[in-house]
């Protein structure tokens, strides 16, 4: 007879919560056959404690049937590795027991342990004193935590802490106080968060990765925070600690127009080589942030947010982004030494207050923008500038760009010191043979800007043809014989840069 039937009373056991033992074979543990009653009215704590500790130490699997259960302290691992915790389904509910002011596991440095199947209610209501998370994870390994729905937790709905190799997947976690899932510290590291709906935190973002966690893996998650406080979707922040490689791909990350958080932020100095790809943001104040350091931001659709991508920290590669459709501007580069390649800045500024697609603001020197494209469609145009820059950015590089059908001007550049050239809509470079040019006349460039450098040829043998005036929609010519009297009427050729 195997463990299932361990300290039943056989006169009061149900035969369908045990004959499932018999089929499943040994190792197969249920904690109504502890004394767990499941009807919410009595603490079951006990219970789960002593079908844990009748395991052996490789562990065993806890068979949780349909039912609510009150625990009153945390369930620990108790030294054993390999433990299999499985409900049938969100129909099995473990609740926190009012005031019990606990975690409801505590995995400290768990191995191999899997929870699975069943609801978490954190019963935030009635406790007095935060607890850390509804399951933490402190320095555990290679645990799995699958199809769990948690709600109403204290801090955060699960947080793992120094802990490597661990999978959070399949899960639903809504309304805990500070964030649904949290990774922390150094230590935690090469974990995976995959295909989870997160969604109504009350204080802060919905996904932390804080302190120092490097080299995790967040995917196919959905974030939800529609109607929430003004909070963040996905967080990466070092604080005083390198938090390393971390990335973040193919996230949905929805939240409510007008909100000051940000759906993807990399908020400080310390959160280096971070990927952000592929993710669809929508509804912040900033779609993506980029304040780390060496980050890349490809692929990603922002729209309905107040910025797209706002980009105070400096060296990033921002590739290949659609920015569409948000109430200011598509990209904003406060910093240094960022290249923005291939990225679309569309139909922007939808609250129509004369802003940029792509701006370069007072501080954003020496970086590369090279193959954008800037542009209105709409028949009520709203995004009013291409590209600008502010008046002393210095030493940046415009090539290939697309800046044509926007409300005002194409392109904007204000300091001579930024190389501008070969971008469609913003003539930097013109050259033709102009017919029957007269001393004193003019020659129409076509230049977006007044040249700063024009050559003149003419064609009759011994007369001097020169510019003598640039301006910012022609070039007048003078043409002279060898006695300086004006020279033949002519065909000149010319070849001027902005």
């Amino acid at each position: 007879m195997s463990q299932l039937f361990t300290g039943v009373n056989h006169n009061y056991t149900r035969f369908n919560e045990t004959q499932m033992g018999e089929i499943f074979g040994q190792g197969l543990f249920n904690v109504k056959a502890y004394g767990a009653s499941g009807v919410g009215q009595q603490d079951d704590t006990t219970a789960f404690l002593d079908a844990i500790n009748t395991m052996p130490s490789t562990g065993g699997t806890l068979f949780v049937p349909r039912g609510t259960y009150l625990l009153s302290e945390s369930i620990l691992t108790n030294s054993k590795s390999n433990v299999t915790i499985i409900g049938q389904g969100w129909g099995t509910v473990l609740k926190l027991a009012d005031g019990a002011n606990d975690e409801m596991f505590n995995l400290s440095n768990a191995v191999g342990w899997i929870l699975r199947d069943f609801a978490i209610n954190g019963n935030r209501a009635n406790q007095t004193v935060q607890a850390e998370a509804a399951i933490h994870l402190p320095g555990a390994t290679h645990c799995r935590l699958e199809n769990l729905y948690i709600l109403n937790a204290w801090y955060a709905g699960i947080q793992i802490k120094s802990g490597s190799h661990n999978v959070i997947q399949g899960c639903r976690i809504v309304t805990p106080y500070n964030c649904a899932i949290y990774l922390e510290d150094t230590s935690c590291e090469h974990n995976v968060i995959a295909n989870n709906y997160l969604g109504g935190t009350l204080n802060d973002g919905n996904l932390e990765i804080k302190y120092g966690p490097s080299y995790n893996l967040i995917t196919g998650n959905y974030i939800d925070q529609a109607g929430d406080a003004d909070q963040n979707g996905i967080v990466v922040a070092g604080g005083s600690t390198n938090t390393v490689g971390n990335r973040i791909i193919n996230n949905m990350v929805y939240g409510d127009a007008g909100r000051t958080g940000s759906g993807i932020a990399v908020s400080d100095a310390y959160g280096i080589g971070t990927i952000i790809e592929g993710n669809y943001v929508t509804g912040y104040q900033y779609g993506i942030h980029l304040n780390g350091t060496r980050s890349t931001a490809k692929g990603n659709y922002a729209t309905d947010c107040s910025t797209g991508f706002y980009i105070p920290g400096g060296t990033n590669i921002i590739e290949g982004n659609w920015s569409v459709a948000n109430q200011l501007r598509g990209y904003s580069v406060w910093s240094n030494y960022n290249v923005l390649m291939g990225n679309f800045a569309m139909n922007n500024d939808q609250s129509a207050t004369t802003v940029q697609g792509i701006q370069l603001t007072d501080t954003a020197d020496y970086n590369v923008l090279i193959g954008n494209i800037s542009y209105d469609d709409q028949v009520s145009k709203t995004q009013d500038y291409g590209i600008a820059d502010a008046a002393t950015c210095n030493n940046n590089i415009y090539i290939g760009n697309v800046v044509e059908g926007n409300a005002g001007q194409q392109l904007i550049i204000n300091n001579a010191t930024n190389f501008v050239s070969q971008n469609k809509g913003w003539v930097t470079e013109a050259k033709g043979a102009q017919a029957s040019v007269a001393d004193g006349g003019t020659i129409t460039h076509g230049l977006a800007a007044t040249p700063t450098v024009a050559v003149m040829t003419g064609s009759v043998a011994n007369e001097f043809v020169s510019a003598t005036t640039l301006g910012a929609t022609t070039i007048t010519v003078a043409i002279k014989k060898h006695d300086g009297s004006a020279g033949t009427t002519q065909t000149v050729y010319w070849h001027a840069w902005v």
